[in-house]
Parts: structure tokens; C-alpha cells; sequence
């Protein structure tokens, strides 16, 4: 019985070995292939060429029998592309997508459902201000790159003026513009302490008094009842509504008859006079560090984090988010979502990290501070930074614009210019 048993044994095992080396052949020519066969998965996005190509030089995918192939898209027509390519289609397999463009595009994306990325690991893996790509039902896109906005402020002007250190709330700027103001015999602005107040030469107009908005506690959008609407009307229970209070504070530098008078349509754009040294403090996103430098090695300048309101609990700026998404019609959506992820990974976004000078948007790579000093800025600034949810951003551009240059002119009061800016956002709403 014990002899018969031990052949049984070796039959069996014989056959379990067989089976073995077939699997482990069967699956060796399935991964080969699948490298060889499967096609690099297209991906369209705004960044430049250069910094994605070194991106993917230094992103480690191991064992991943997936590819990309990198194109860049000029941001002011990446919406129309992406639509021309759905008409179509032929989308790309993957989009990295502004936040600013989801509200328009979402219907058109396939969602990452609850099963493959659950909500608890989302917000566990990701900042909170990305969770504007969260969605009921799953997540619209993995999220992939934020740019936060902070305060670039010149140390020779303000050293010079004897101020040691830069505002840290907005109310401080009431003290600061007559020290760092200055103007020619024939009473025109020379220097400014800030570029406030007017839509044309301020590069960052809109995205500055969003932030505005937001610090005062209004969303600007809101989903009420599952549809979204503007709320900028709202008073959330005090005397004057968050979004005139924002307003009021944005224009009030540009009217000549206000003790902050620093900033007016006459002056040159305001990063070019921040880099003239003829601007003490310019709000810029993080990814202009770079450019500023370039323009002017020799100038004098930090960076801080954007000024809060006084006494606020919370602190918040507004942050440039985007995600990598799958287009509804994309060819092989399992292989695309895969690609996403994988490009979401913690691997994949320190190599972004460093490829790009921007701070990452997962937590787990904030909880390391940069040794840098600029970058530590950055990445405190990413994990306070919020967005709103814009219906369409070309038409809401020029209803900020609008908003701004009605109280400028004098052709409205603040009352009625937010009151105009809000049935207009809802009129694009619902276009």
C-alpha cells in the first residue's frame, strides 16, 4: 500500500510539473507579447514636450507591459481638439485634463468605478482639493499634477521701504501700499506694491479673485439638488455677501480715490513689472518660477504663501489641478485605466516631481518637505490649494472680466455687478 502510494505521488506530481512549466511558458509569451503587440497608449496634455520626455526617462514601470506616447496640446485649443477627436472617433487613449474643462467634459469620460479605485482609498491616496474629480459613482480621472498659487515678493523693494517681512494677511496690504507706492511728478503710478484691482494686465486676474471668493466662504458654484448653479448671490447669513465683500476688496486698488490706490490699466502686465522690479509683490502659480528666473537672474525675490483673511480658521489658495482621464470612446478603456493608474502611482509621481519643479498631489509625497526653499512653499501651498467648478472657462473668463470692469468703469455698483456675474454663470450653465 505504501509502494503504490509514492507511484501515485510521482504520477501526480509529474502531472502538477507539467502543468507548471506550461503555465510558466504560456504566461513568459503572454507578458512578451503583450509588450511587443500592445500599442503605447496615446496621451494628450498641456506640459511641455521636454519635461514629459524627461518624466518618462526617469519613471521606473517595472513588469508593466504598458507604454505611452506623449503629445502636446496648446492649452487654449486642447477643448476643441479633444472634441474634433471624439467627433471622430479617434480620441487619444488618455487626456490629461484641467480641472477647469471637467464640468464641460465629464459626460464624455469613462469613470473609474467604486471596485477599481474605492472613495476611502481616493481621499486617503490624494489632497483634497482634488476631489473635485470625485464623482458619485467613482472617480472621473486619477489625479495627476497641481499648481499652486503663491506670492512672489521683491526683498530689494521691500527692504528698501523697511518692511521685514512680506504680508501674511490682505488687510496688511492697507499698510504697506503707501510705503511701496511710488509715483512721478506728474502723479502716475511708478512702482506698486500690488497688482490688484483690474482684468487686463494681471495674467492671473481670474484665479486671484476666485481665490477671493473662495477665502470668503462663497464656492462661486454649488451643486443644489444635483444641479449645479452660481451661488456668488448667497450671503450665507451675513450682512454683506461673501463674494461683494471679495469684489469690493479686489477693485478698491485700482480707484484712485482709495488710500490703496496701487494698480491701473495704464500699468504693464504684472509679471513683466514684477520682473522690471517696478512691482513689490506678484501672485503667480508655482510653475512660473522658472520663467521669472530666466527673465531676470539678477533680481532680488522670494516666495511666500498667498496672503489669508484675517483671523481665518482655514487656510486656502487656488490650486491649477488636473487628472489623467479615459475618454468614453477610447479604444481599449481596461489597458487606458490601467495606464492612468499606474501614471497616479507614488513611483510615477516623484519622477513627475522632479521632472516638472511642481509639488505632487498625493500625501504621501507632501509629508516630505523639499530641502529648497521656494519648493517648501510650493508643497504647503498644493495641500491647501482649492478650485471651483467652472461650466465652461472661456465664458466665465469673460464674466470675471465683465464683473471687475463694471465696478472700474462705474457702470455698476458691486451689488449689481455680482448680481450680473451670477445670472450669467447660471445662463452658461445651462447652455
Amino acid at each position: 500500500m505504501k509502494e503504490r502510494l509514492t507511484q501515485f505521488q510521482i504520477i501526480l506530481l509529474s502531472v502538477f510539473g507539467f502543468f507548471i512549466i506550461v503555465g510558466v511558458l504560456f504566461f513568459a509569451l503572454f507578458n512578451a507579447g503583450q509588450s511587443e503587440n500592445l500599442p503605447p497608449l496615446v496621451l494628450w496634455g498641456t506640459y511641455d514636450e521636454g519635461v514629459m520626455q524627461q518624466f518618462f526617462a526617469d519613471a521606473t514601470f517595472v513588469g508593466q507591459p504598458i507604454t505611452f506616447k506623449y503629445v502636446q496640446k496648446d492649452e487654449e485649443l486642447l477643448d476643441q481638439e479633444f472634441t474634433e477627436s471624439l467627433a471622430e472617433g479617434a480620441p487619444p487613449d488618455l487626456l490629461i485634463l484641467p480641472q477647469n474643462l471637467l464640468e464641460k467634459e465629464k459626460k464624455r469620460l469613462n469613470i473609474f468605478p467604486l471596485e477599481t479605485l474605492p472613495e476611502r482609498t481616493f481621499k486617503d491616496v490624494y489632497i483634497e482639493g482634488a476631489e473635485l474629480f470625485w464623482g458619485g459613482s467613482g472617480a472621473y480621472g486619477i489625479p495627476f499634477g497641481v499648481d499652486p498659487l503663491v506670492m512672489y515678493w521683491n526683498r530689494t523693494l521691500f527692504t528698501n521701504a523697511g518692511i521685514p517681512e512680506p504680508p501674511k494677511t490682505w488687510d496688511q496690504f492697507f499698510g504697506l501700499v503707501p510705503k511701496l507706492t511710488e509715483y512721478d511728478q506728474g502723479g502716475n503710478i511708478r512702482k506698486s506694491a500690488v497688482a490688484l484691482g483690474s482684468y487686463s494686465n494681471i495674467p492671473n486676474a481670474k484665479e486671484v479673485l476666485a481665490t477671493l471668493f473662495l477665502q470668503a466662504g462663497t464656492p462661486i458654484t454649488a451643486y443644489l439638488d444635483q444641479n449645479l448653479e452660481a451661488v456668488l448671490v448667497a450671503n450665507y447669513g451675513v450682512a454683506i455677501p461673501p463674494a461683494e465683500a471679495a469684489l469690493t476688496f479686489y477693485t478698491d486698488f485700482s480707484d484712485a480715490a482709495k488710500p490703496v490706490y496701487s494698480w491701473n490699466r495704464a500699468r504693464p502686465m504684472a509679471n513683466r513689472a514684477f520682473v522690471d522690479g517696478t512691482l513689490a509683490t506678484y501672485f503667480g502659480f508655482a510653475s512660473e518660477l522658472l520663467g521669472l528666473r530666466e527673465r531676470n537672474p539678477n533680481l532680488n525675490y522670494d516666495v511666500a504663501a498667498l496672503p489669508q483673511l484675517k483671523g481665518a480658521t482655514r487656510l486656502l489658495t487656488y490650486g491649477k489641478f488636473n487628472a489623467i482621464v479615459v475618454p468614453r470612446l477610447a479604444k481599449n478603456v481596461v489597458a487606458s485605466r490601467n495606464g492612468a493608474v499606474l501614471l497616479g502611482s507614488k513611483a510615477s509621481q516623484s519622477a513627475f516631481v522632479a521632472a516638472s519643479g511642481l509639488p505632487p498631489v498625493r500625501r504621501d509625497l507632501l509629508g516630505v518637505l523639499p530641502k529648497e526653499a521656494h519648493y517648501t512653499i510650493f508643497y504647503k501651498g498644493a495641500l491647501i490649494s482649492k478650485a471651483w467648478r467652472d461650466p465652461l472657462p472661456g465664458a466665465s473668463s469673460q464674466i470675471f472680466r465683465d464683473m471687475i470692469e463694471a465696478v472700474t468703469s462705474g457702470n455698476e455698483d458691486v451689488s449689481g455687478a455680482v448680481s450680473n456675474a451670477n445670472q450669467e454663470l447660471n445662463d452658461i450653465i445651462g447652455e
